[in-house]
């Protein structure tokens, strides 16, 4: 760049140019331009509409010249941000009771109640009228995250019966090695909401299915990503599970770090907060 500072400014523009992308190989993450060591939820242009960050991958083709192409896209996801002008997914449900039109595929009635649950909209009509058309309602298309988004719906809104709940968390069992840390967490808290299920059910959903998933993929979703080890404490200690081998990683975890960024949520296992006997593990 020195050399050409004292040229036309179409010479500066292009010493700038060719430093520019020399840093951006280097520090991707610095400089802001898209990377293959990066994803888009990275950049902050792309963060509103690509989340959670399992499903923003994007990969390059030749035919794009290197442009970034999408690959995966949340099923489950649904504009908030614009509700204001769109009517927001309490005008997606008033349409579909107004029309009555209940026969639709799972993976729908999945992203419905999901959607529903995330906004606090908790209807138990539209359950019951999904309900009976879920014996014949197809499930070719039902993938493991929007099974995810069925199981989510009938832990926190409280609304379904629970003999239903298996048309979703049957195929989320079935395709457990796609489901992600996060969504456990998630499950987890929706959980912590329910009144129709005792604990022991999502205990034992802890131990035998989803506990292989955490460990499997520890180093990639939680070890370095403080808000999942604090939210899985949290899940597995109001669940009362205490297995050894993740509380001793998350100890650990915790233990390493030279500081926390958030200790709101590690607060809400203080012994003083707890008011059962079975305080001995936390200790």
């Amino acid at each position: 760049y020195q050399r050409r500072v004292h040229g036309d400014y179409n010479q500066k523009k292009q010493a700038m140019l060719v430093v520019y992308k020399g840093l951006a190989r280097k520090l991707p993450l610095f400089i802001g331009l898209p990377s293959a060591n990066i994803q888009l939820s990275d950049r902050k242009k792309y963060r509103e509409v690509c989340y959670p960050s399992h499903y923003n991958e994007f990969r390059r083709t030749p035919v794009l010249r290197g442009k970034p192409k999408y690959a995966f896209i949340d099923p489950l996801h649904f504009d908030f941000k614009h509700e204001g002008a769109t009517g927001g997914i309490e005008l997606y449900k008033n349409r579909i009771k107004d029309s009555q039109e209940y026969d639709i595929p799972l993976k729908m009635m999945a992203y419905v109640l999901y959607n529903c649950a995330l906004k606090g909209i908790y209807d138990p009509e539209l359950f019951e009228a999904f309900e009976e058309h879920m014996p014949m309602a197809s499930s070719k298309t039902l993938t493991p995250r929007m099974a995810f988004g069925g199981v989510y719906a009938y832990y926190k809104s409280n609304c379904g019966s629970i003999e239903k709940l298996k048309y979703f968390l049957e195929p989320l069992l079935r395709g457990i090695d796609e489901v992600h840390v996060t969504e456990i967490n998630d499950l987890g808290e929706a959980f912590l909401v329910n009144t129709q299920l005792p604990k022991s059910h999502f205990r034992n959903l802890l131990e035998a299915y989803y506990k292989p998933i955490i460990l499997k993929n520890w180093n990639a979703e939680v070890k370095h990503f403080q808000g999942n080890i604090h939210r899985l404490a949290l899940n597995f200690f109001k669940c009362e599970s205490y297995d050894e081998q993740i509380w001793t990683k998350i100890i650990i975890e915790v233990m390493r770090r030279k500081s926390l960024a958030n200790d709101r949520s590690l607060k809400k296992l203080s012994p003083k907060q707890v008011k059962t006997g079975n305080t001995t593990p936390i200790k």
